[in-house]
């Protein structure tokens, strides 16, 4: 596996990006699946708005 990708689904009225920006820092720091490849694969995170 070389990347993978986190997609996050946002069911707010309003977010702007710099929050979404701590979301995925967040993400890194936080999820054991993450933090165990981020040394050897990509991470992508991308998001909608619902």
């Amino acid at each position: 596996m070389e990347k993978m990708h986190l997609h996050f689904i946002i069911e707010v009225l309003e977010i702007n990006a710099s929050r979404m920006d701590k979301v995925f820092e967040l993400t890194k720091k936080n999820c054991s699946m993450a933090k165990s490849v981020l040394s050897s694969i990509e991470l992508v995170g991308t998001y909608e708005l619902k």
